[in-house]
Order: C-alpha cells, then sequence, then structure tokens
C-alpha cells in the first residue's frame, strides 16, 4: 500500500484524508483506524510545524479582521490606516 500512495499526488491525498475523516464519522468500530490511516498520509502534505504556522496565521488574521471592524465601526479612522498598513503581514 506505501508504494501505491508514495504515487499519489498531494490533490489525490487531499481527497484521501476527507474521505477517511468522513468515513471516521460513519463508521464508530473502525474510527480509530480511519484517523491513523489519515495520520499516516498528513505528512506527505504538511508537516506539524507547517500546520501550527498556518494555523497561528489563520487567527491572525482574523483577529486583525476583527480589530478592524472595530476600528471602522468607532471612526477610529488612524487605527484603520494602521491595521491597514500591517494587513499584508498577517496573509
Amino acid at each position: 500500500m506505501s508504494e501505491i500512495l508514495s504515487e499519489r499526488t498531494t490533490d489525490e491525498l487531499i481527497v484521501a484524508v476527507r474521505a477517511l475523516e468522513k468515513l471516521s464519522a460513519l463508521d464508530l468500530v473502525y474510527a480509530d483506524q480511519y484517523l491513523y490511516r489519515a495520520e499516516m498520509l498528513l505528512p506527505r502534505l504538511l508537516t506539524r510545524d507547517e500546520y501550527v504556522e498556518l494555523r497561528c496565521s489563520r487567527t491572525a488574521l482574523t483577529q486583525a479582521t476583527r480589530d478592524l471592524r472595530r476600528a471602522i465601526d468607532a471612526n477610529d479612522w488612524s487605527h484603520v490606516r494602521t491595521l491597514a498598513a500591517r494587513a499584508p503581514s498577517h496573509r
């Protein structure tokens, strides 16, 4: 099986991981096996460090968006400009 999986493209691996995750929700008897298989595929797509970095970036972007909306609602345009200038660093 590992030979077959090593030839898979990134898109195919993503589809496989999503399918395994969905199967785990449907088949509770073998859910741990499905999730284990998905866990074995994930490092080929993204390392744990890369995942954590993306997760932190996503959280920072969500917070920046929230802060920007509050500043706009408060008509604090100087703060809006400051936040907007920092926005590219959150992408």
